[in-house]
């Protein structure tokens, strides 16, 4: 087992530009408050919780302003529901020619870079799908309304161990996974829990289930 180190935010590194011989220091592992936390990780590794080649024609907004971005996936293979907007992991942007920008979300603000980049003055215009991986696992419970919150955050300075073998093999499946790559092995990720995105309405029918349901227990 070894250590993965937490980077802050002013000086992460870029995206596996160096993977030190005993530390995966540009690695990011949340701030574990539990010991089940730290055991369900260990168990789930790296990236518990990802999603490849949303679009951004299906993406929806939380306000009226558009100043926040909804993240609606719906477990493959199960039937929750999560926001992913306040994720943090490795994120990847398409082009028409394939990937354009890849990118590391050190703060629960993943739904937050995503607006940014859609800005004219970013790269609006030059990307139409995106992929994630996250660091964030999806709770078991719901919120009552049908939206299952996302676990602890990663803004934490801590680290945790992890096996060097699992690190690795979940780093090779992100790559596969997000450049379409159709290797002779599958790319499994040790956590096996993928999200597919919400269509525009799917995402209406889910809210409008959800409002009728805040209101009949008001």
């Amino acid at each position: 087992m070894r250590q993965i180190g937490l980077p802050n935010d002013s000086s992460a590194p870029a995206f596996l530009t160096d993977v030190p011989k005993t530390t995966l220091q540009s690695l990011v592992i949340p701030n574990f408050r539990r010991v089940g936390d730290i055991i369900a990780a260990v168990a789930q590794g790296l990236f518990p919780a990802w999603g490849a080649f949303w679009h951004v024609a299906e993406l929806t907004w939380l306000d009226p302003g558009h100043q926040k971005l909804r993240l609606l996936g719906r477990e493959v293979g199960g039937k929750r529901i999560a926001d992913f907007r306040t994720q943090s992991g490795i994120y990847i942007l398409y082009g028409d020619y394939g990937p354009l920008y890849v990118g590391a979300v050190w703060g629960d603000r993943l739904g937050r870079r995503l607006r940014e980049h859609l800005n004219p003055n970013d790269l609006g215009g030059q990307w139409d799908r995106f992929s994630w991986f996250g660091f964030r696992r999806v709770r078991a419970t719901n919120d009552d309304f049908g939206i299952y919150p996302l676990g602890v955050s990663v803004r934490g300075k801590q680290s945790m161990s992890i096996s060097s073998a699992a690190a690795i093999g979940d780093i090779e499946a992100l790559v596969i996974k997000a450049f379409g790559l159709r290797n002779i092995r599958p790319a499994v990720f040790r956590g096996k829990v993928e999200w597919k995105q919400l269509t525009r309405d799917k995402t209406e029918e889910f809210l409008e289930k959800r409002r009728i349901t805040k209101q009949s227990k008001n």
